[in-house]
């Protein structure tokens, strides 16, 4: 039994010192209509800015389109995961786009899951937040909502 807990005092240590978190946290975030058909102008921040000397590292994204009664049409554009304002001079993409044409453009509930993409090591991610934007023609006509869902950890920056 001592055995266990010095390996798991170890590795607690171990984690400190690197810099990672305690464990992998879960951000949920609906989309209602209103914020889809805002998305273009206004993003919807999925995990607030952990604070200085702390970064958010992105793990997987669920992303569920919950069909109402008409879809979103068009399917011209793409939702955008990044780290800190998708306006800014160098936004950080943490996923793959997620295009509107064959999800939100469809008559049924659909869910897509991604792992995050490599972080760029010259970017600076201190304390900015996770945020979600849809790049493309406005989303117009549909009533579905869209429920995103972040694992991900929140790592030291400090060495």
């Amino acid at each position: 039994m001592r055995k266990i807990i010095a390996v798991f005092l170890v590795l607690c240590g171990a984690a400190a010192v690197f810099g990672q978190s305690s464990g992998t946290q879960t951000a949920v975030t609906t989309l209602s209509v209103a914020q889809l058909r805002e998305l273009r102008d206004t993003p919807v921040v999925l995990v607030a800015a952990p604070g200085a000397g702390l970064a958010i590292s992105p793990l997987s994204l669920t992303v569920q389109y919950n069909f109402g009664t008409q879809n979103y049409p068009g399917g011209h554009g793409r939702l955008i995961v990044t780290l800190g304002p998708y306006a800014s001079d160098q936004p950080v993409s943490a996923f793959d786009d997620v295009l509107t044409a064959g999800f939100l453009d469809q008559d049924s509930n659909q869910t897509i899951t991604l792992q995050a993409d490599p972080t760029d090591p010259s970017a600076s991610v201190e304390n900015i937040d996770l945020e979600i934007v849809n790049f493309g023609p406005p989303l117009i006509d549909g009533d579905g909502t869209v429920t995103v869902t972040v694992n991900y950890n929140v790592v030291s920056t400090q060495q």
